[in-house]
């Protein structure tokens, strides 16, 4: 039987994202979605693949860098 729901690292190997950026992903409320079991984040597969096949699996652009232009 396989697994349905999987861990933060599991799911980081599935989806090939560090399990930094799944964490950080979860606290801005973006998807993939988990879910709290315990005191564990879990995340379903079928929303892992839900999450790959959609357009919201791109990171945010980097931040600029530099100093502001000053006016």
């Amino acid at each position: 039987m396989d697994k349905v729901w999987l861990t933060s690292k599991e799911a980081a190997a599935y989806t090939g994202v560090a399990v930094g950026t799944l964490y950080n992903r979860h606290t801005l409320g973006q998807p993939p979605k988990a879910q709290k079991i315990g005191n564990r984040l879990r995340y379903h597969v079928s929303e892992l693949d839900r999450w790959i096949t959609s357009n919201d699996n791109h990171p945010p652009p980097p931040a600029k860098r530099g100093r502001k232009p000053i006016y």
